[in-house]
């Protein structure tokens, strides 16, 4: 018969006896162990079988192998410590959850499980399919804690860097699927250093509105927690480890040094930093600033910021404090001079007034002025009411005119402009009525 064993040739080396066993005829007993020198695949007492599970009442070897002979739940344990509650039983069909408990305490050093290069752990798919779940040891004695699950990065090299640990989806373009950090706790980020955690790209935090903060984890000490609070229009919020809650507000726009926020009943709104010299003051609805701008003190008339009226500055060349006038769009001194002209009798058409000192003026023969200067206002009184125009001249030129047909008048909203050096003067203009008994008063303040 093919494959069958006839007879079996016993050789004792230390007798020389030889005999042979017809295994057909004969039987074939053994009373030692059978050991199989050849690749010492069997050795002493290796492989053993029976029914049950052979945990708790099969002594065994680290290594040996019990075959279970149960025909429903069948199945090969291999002893992975050398008692006799160290088997575990070996999982052949495919798909089947990583399930065998590896040696406590690696102390060798080894990789206990590793995924090379295009493998991957996958959870079950399809209808009905249940989580891939990874759970930290347990502790349900009361006292301890259970063991963690570390997910960390691999360590770097001189030439290179340890990869990344990446959580990803691979939902549709249009609808992904969430990556879900779930605990009865806190989730922390790195907790035995300073971390930063960073969202990149067009990526969203986002944080789920709450009424209050009400339940576990409490803050501990040193500790806080931001949260979005369930109002209009959802403030965020940070509470410290004393329960107190604090707005937490994020710039407007981009910031610069000395900006304000303030909210308007809407949203937060940013106010720019005063000037000097402006103080905060509550507006009708809002906080703004008020009174003047103060510049630093020049030579020429500052133009940035842009001036507002009553803005100030001292002009170091006149030896003045100057003042922006809104109505006129330019600075003028705070300081302002005022000059008379007049006649105690007639003055016909086109004659020059005479001045303060009472002698006739001309083109000529007036005030000479020290500075640049704008005359900003014009006043008269005289005893006749004949139609008649004053007309304000610098060195023969006339800068402004004051028409007259009253017996008093006055203009303070003069903006005559005339040059250093120019003589001020006052004339009857040419085509009008003679007046009589007529005093003038110009009112001038100066520009650098």
């Amino acid at each position: 018969m093919a494959n069958q064993v006839d007879n079996i040739t016993l050789n004792d080396d230390t007798s020389g006896l030889i005999r042979a066993v017809d295994v057909a005829n004969d039987d074939l007993f053994l009373s030692v162990d059978l050991t199989l020198q050849s690749g010492a695949v069997f050795e002493s007492d290796n492989i053993k079988r029976g029914s049950g599970d052979p945990n708790g009442s099969v002594s065994g070897n680290e290594g040996d192998v019990f075959a279970r002979t149960d025909a429903a739940t069948g199945g090969l344990y291999v002893n992975t410590d050398g008692t006799n509650t160290g088997w575990e039983q070996v999982a052949f069909a495919s798909g089947s959850p990583l399930s065998t408990v590896l040696s406590a305490g690696n102390t060798t050093g080894g990789t206990d499980i590793e995924i090379s290069a295009g493998d991957g752990i996958v959870g079950e798919s399809g209808p009905g399919a249940t989580a891939l779940t990874i759970t930290a040891g347990s502790n349900t004695a009361g006292t301890g804690t259970g063991a963690n699950v570390v997910i960390s990065a691999g360590a770097g090299g001189v030439l290179g860097t340890a990869g990344d640990v990446i959580l990803a989806t691979q939902g549709f373009p249009a609808e992904p699927g969430d990556i879900q950090l779930n605990s009865s706790g806190a989730v922390l980020i790195n907790p035995s250093a300073d971390s930063t955690a960073q969202v990149n790209g067009s990526s969203v935090l986002q944080f789920n509105e709450r009424a209050s903060l009400v339940g576990v984890p409490t803050i501990a000490a040193g500790e806080g927690r931001i949260w979005v609070r369930s109002d209009t229009p959802n403030n965020l919020i940070f509470t410290d480890d004393a329960s107190n809650d604090r707005l937490v507000v994020a710039p407007v726009g981009t910031p610069v040094t000395g900006d304000l926020l303030y909210y308007d009943g809407a949203e937060w709104t940013r106010l720019s930093l005063g000037t000097e010299g402006q103080v905060l003051t509550a507006g009708a609805s809002d906080p703004q600033w008020a009174g003047p701008k103060r510049y630093s003190n020049s030579a020429t008339d500052p133009v940035s910021p842009v001036p507002a009226e009553g803005d100030v500055y001292y002009n170091t060349a006149l030896q003045m404090q100057m003042q922006y006038d809104g109505s006129r769009s330019k600075w003028l001194s705070v300081e302002s001079a005022t000059f008379g002209f007049g006649r105690n009798g007639n003055t016909g058409a086109g004659t020059y007034y005479r001045t303060y000192n009472g002698l006739l003026g001309s083109a000529s023969r007036g005030y000479h002025a020290l500075y640049e200067g704008t005359v900003v206002g014009v006043a008269y009184t005289r005893s006749d009411t004949d139609a008649a125009t004053f007309s304000i001249q610098a060195s023969g030129s006339e800068i402004a005119t004051l028409a007259s047909s009253a017996t008093s008048g006055r203009n303070t909203a003069e903006d005559a402009d005339f040059s250093q050096g120019s003589v001020l003067a006052i004339q009857n203009q040419l085509g009008g009525n003679t007046t009589s008994n007529v005093v003038v008063w110009l009112r001038v303040r100066w520009r650098a």
